[in-house]
C-alpha cells in the first residue's frame, strides 16, 4: 500500500496555498493593469534618448518622473515643457501627451510642481445594440445612428505632481588615508493628484505618493 508521509502532506498543502495566493495576486494585478497607466509614459528628451536608463542620473526637469530625489540636484530655477504625439505624428496622432513643470530650489529644500496630461480625442460613441434581439429593429437603429452626425467624445487623464526633495551632504573622513570626501545623499518624495474624465460619461479622482 502506498502511504504519504506527514512531511509530504505538509509540502503539498503549502504548495496548494501558495498556488492559490499567486493566482489571486495575478488576478488582482490584471484588474489594476491600466489604472493610471498614462503616468508610465516617459518624460524628458534626454531620458528618452538614453532608453529610459535615467533613474540614477536624473537632474533636470524630468527628475520628478524618474527619481524624485534627483529634484534636489537641480541647481537653479527651471521651467520644462514637453509634447509627445502618441501613436502617430504631431497633428495626426491617436493621443497627445503634455508635461509642464516648474522647479524652485530653496535654502534647504527644492520644490517642483508638474502637470501631466494624456488626451485622446475624436472617439466615436456608438450605442450598445447587442441587447436588442430583433434583427430588423437593430438594423433600423444602426441606420438611424449612421445617418446622423457622428457623436464624438474625448478621454482626458491629468496628474499634478508636487515634488519635495533635499540634498543631504556630509564629509566622509578616511582617517589614516588623510583623505576627506564629500558625500551627497539626496532624498525626495512625490505627492500626486490624478483625475480622469471620459466625455460626459463619468470621471474619477485619486491621490498617490512615491519616494526615493
Amino acid at each position: 500500500m502506498f502511504r504519504v508521509s506527514c512531511a509530504t502532506r505538509f509540502v503539498l498543502r503549502v504548495g496548494i496555498v501558495l498556488s492559490a495566493l499567486i493566482t489571486q495576486h495575478a488576478e488582482l494585478r490584471a484588474q489594476d493593469l491600466y489604472a493610471g497607466e498614462f503616468l508610465r509614459i516617459p518624460v524628458g528628451s534626454r531620458a528618452l534618448a538614453m532608453g529610459g536608463a535615467y533613474t540614477a542620473i536624473s537632474n533636470d526637469e524630468s527628475a520628478f518622473h524618474w527619481n524624485p530625489a534627483g529634484v534636489a540636484l537641480i541647481p537653479d530655477q527651471l521651467v520644462g515643457f514637453m509634447y509627445s504625439a502618441e501613436f502617430g505624428t504631431p497633428g495626426n496622432s491617436l493621443a497627445n501627451f503634455y508635461q509642464l513643470g516648474f522647479t524652485y530650489p530653496m535654502k534647504d529644500l527644492t520644490l517642483a510642481v508638474n502637470w501631466v496630461r494624456l488626451s485622446v480625442g475624436d472617439l466615436n460613441y456608438t450605442r450598445d445594440l447587442t441587447n436588442i434581439p430583433v434583427t430588423d429593429q437593430r438594423e433600423e437603429l444602426v441606420n438611424e445612428i449612421y445617418s446622423g452626425a457622428p457623436n464624438y467624445f474625448s478621454d482626458n487623464e491629468d496628474a499634478v505632481v508636487l515634488s519635495i526633495a533635499r540634498d543631504n551632504k556630509f564629509t566622509l573622513d578616511w582617517g589614516w588615508l588623510y583623505y576627506k570626501e564629500t558625500v551627497e545623499v539626496p532624498i525626495g518624495i512625490n505627492f500626486k493628484i490624478i483625475h480622469q474624465a471620459i466625455g460626459s460619461f463619468g470621471s474619477a479622482n485619486a491621490i498617490g505618493v512615491d519616494r526615493k
